[in-house]
């Protein structure tokens, strides 16, 4: 329960949205100007499968951070096709 309660959580402004934990996990949520209604849907076999899809839905633009675990920073990693120039392992 841990684990899924926080797989998602925001910024220390309210203002980003962070997905901290790997898995098939949804949220909705209200960002902190109270304008910036956010949805992610994140699609995965993890641990099985080493691809994750997220589907983000936005009333305006925000930004979305990734965590990515130390073991996987040696993968490749792609967004929308192309390749992440700035990333940091966690």
């Amino acid at each position: 329960p841990k684990y899924i309660s926080n797989a998602f959580v925001t910024t220390s402004d309210g203002a980003s949205l962070v997905l901290a934990c790997l898995g098939p996990f949804k949220t909705k949520i209200q960002l902190q100007d109270g304008n910036s209604s956010v949805q992610v849907a994140v699609d995965t076999q993890y641990p099985f499968s080493d691809t994750l899809n997220a589907t983000v839905t936005a009333s305006k633009a925000f930004t979305y951070y990734v965590r990515i675990p130390g073991w996987v920073s040696g993968r490749f990693r792609r967004l929308m096709g192309y390749n992440l120039l700035r990333w940091a392992v966690d």
